[in-house]
């Protein structure tokens, strides 16, 4: 017991002492995590009823915005933002004064609560949901796991949507995924 207690201290050294390893902190912000929940938590009940709710979820930046947007007929129209030596073509809404789901363009989320959008003509309700891995820390992540689980504790049918990016989907962390199509 002694020597694996000694061989796993020495791993951790050795992880420690490694230039790719990068701790993670342990503190999680209590107040903030029950502010988030109670804030999705009112927001998921205010919301209309609908015969079935779609959560688009997946990581922070994949497009679950733009996509809800697309979902819930609103004109979009792209441009192009040089970064760098090169131009990245980004999505926006057409109409600047058009309400719909916001599209964020920097790295960092703009979504942080789950919010509903009304497909009145198929009857169905689209969760906006926030990202995985968010910009926000480890108490958004906890947060967004509450908020699924409400979603599909208040909806009579859940479809989910998962968004991922091209660079994710061709990532060598995906090859286990792709193979199962």
């Amino acid at each position: 017991n002694l020597n694996m207690k000694s061989t796993t201290q020495q791993k951790f050294q050795m992880m420690q002492s490694s230039d790719d390893y990068q701790p993670q902190s342990s503190k999680i912000n209590i107040p903030k995590l029950k502010w988030l929940i109670k804030a999705g938590y009112l927001n998921i009940n205010a919301s209309k009823q609908a015969d079935q709710a779609v959560l688009v979820i997946g990581d922070t930046g994949s497009g679950k915005s733009t996509l809800v947007n697309g979902l819930i007929g609103k004109n979009l129209a792209t441009y192009s933002v040089k970064v760098g030596m090169k131009k990245k073509l980004m999505i926006k809404l057409a109409d600047p004064e058009e309400i719909g789901a916001t599209i964020g363009e920097t790295a960092v989320s703009e979504t942080t609560i789950p919010k509903s959008w009304d497909d009145n003509t198929n009857n169905i309700l689209y969760w906006d949901c926030p990202g995985f891995e968010d910009t926000k820390g480890v108490e958004q992540d906890i947060a967004n796991g509450f908020f699924i689980k409400k979603i599909f504790d208040n909806s009579s049918q859940v479809k989910i949507i998962l968004v991922a990016s091209a660079n994710q989907i061709v990532s060598d962390r995906c090859k286990d995924f792709l193979r199962l199509t």
